[in-house]
């Protein structure tokens, strides 16, 4: 019957098992306290390999962290949702206009046949806004604006700004 020998290596932030089919010279340091990943005295290469295989295991371990990590930040710059094909004008009331990051948001106040649909509107970030001339306080809550935005393409009441005009007649791109 084959036994499996298993090496613990632990420093000041972590432990790691190993187990131990690399020959004679790694089952000899299991009977070892390896302390803070110093080298014993009497073993070069082998233990050498084995902390290498440490450092390989974080760095690989890190990596996969940062990659779960990131994959949602990357995921919310799509712009799939919009049909950037069509372009809608719209003209209402600005129920809301929201000054934040990542995107700004109007949301705008519509009629239609005789009742009041609100569309979320997406915009760019406020620093790229700023280049294109807007200011937290451009539009206003109660303002009428005339609107271009590719609506969302599942049919709900929104989509990404393309253009607005103001009141005061200047006409602002959002992107």
């Amino acid at each position: 019957m084959k036994m499996e020998s298993r090496l613990v290596l632990r420093d000041n932030r972590s432990s790691f098992t190993i187990p131990l089919r690399f020959g004679a010279a790694l089952a000899s340091m299991s009977r070892l306290a390896i302390n803070g990943m110093k080298r014993p005295a009497g073993q070069t290469s082998s233990f050498r390999r084995m902390k290498m295989s440490v450092k390989i295991a974080r760095s690989v371990l890190a990596l996969a962290v940062l990659g779960v990590i990131s994959a949602p930040a990357s995921a919310h710059h799509s712009f799939a949702m919009f049909d950037q094909t069509k372009t809608v004008v719209l003209q209402g009331e600005v129920g809301k206009f929201e000054w934040t990051n990542p995107h700004a948001f109007v949301m705008l106040d519509v009629p239609v046949n005789g009742k009041t649909v609100r569309y979320t509107l997406e915009c760019s970030s406020p620093a790229l806004m700023r280049h294109a001339g807007w200011k937290f306080n451009t539009i206003k809550a109660g303002e009428r604006v005339r609107v271009a935005m590719h609506p969302l393409k599942n049919g709900q009441t929104g989509g990404m700004l393309a253009k607005v005009k103001v009141p005061d007649g200047r006409l602002l791109a959002a992107w």
